[in-house]
């Protein structure tokens, strides 16, 4: 009988070992999860840098280009003075991801947008750039959009152009 009330005393106190094991365990998982949940994301992508690459002359006068990014990084305005045809603007524009999330670039807004509105006429300044929807950055990436900007007819043509990033968080990760 002392043989059991010792096993019995034995099986108690491994079971409050472990309760408390697991107590502890609980509390530690808790606090990581917690703090995991409560950091600050913040989803961020942002017209961060433009440089102009060359110009290409159609006439006598040089055509020139002004760029500015506002809205804090979310808007880039271009104003393109393309005076002859083939005049053409070539810039690289950096593009950002100052957040602490993945995020993905699903499309550039062009406003005028010359590749809808123009569809059934000649377009007076044909804006071409590559195609970056669907790349995906991850926080801290950068990459790099290309716009080109070539005047199609002989009319001397101020743009005014607004560029806009539509941007989702990344599902990839």
């Amino acid at each position: 009988m002392k043989k059991l009330l010792n096993i019995r005393k034995f099986i108690i106190i491994i079971l409050s070992v472990t309760i408390v094991i697991m107590g502890i365990g609980f509390i530690v998982i808790s606090n990581k999860y917690y703090n995991l949940n409560n950091k600050e994301n913040s989803f961020n992508v942002e017209f961060i840098n433009s440089k102009k690459v060359n110009s290409i002359k159609g006439g006598s006068t040089e055509p020139t280009g002004k760029i500015s990014i506002s809205s804090s990084g979310k808007i880039l305005d271009m104003k393109l003075n393309l005076y002859s045809k083939y005049d053409e603007l070539n810039y690289e524009v950096t593009v950002k991801n100052t957040g602490t999330i993945d995020a993905e670039i699903v499309d550039i807004m062009m406003s005028p947008d010359f590749i809808k509105d123009y569809k059934n006429t000649i377009k007076p300044v044909e804006i071409t750039m590559n195609d970056i929807s669907g790349k995906i950055l991850e926080a801290g990436e950068e990459t790099t959009i290309k716009i080109s900007a070539k005047q199609n007819d002989s009319s001397s043509n101020i743009s005014n152009i607004k560029f806009k990033l539509g941007i989702v968080a990344s599902s990839n990760k």
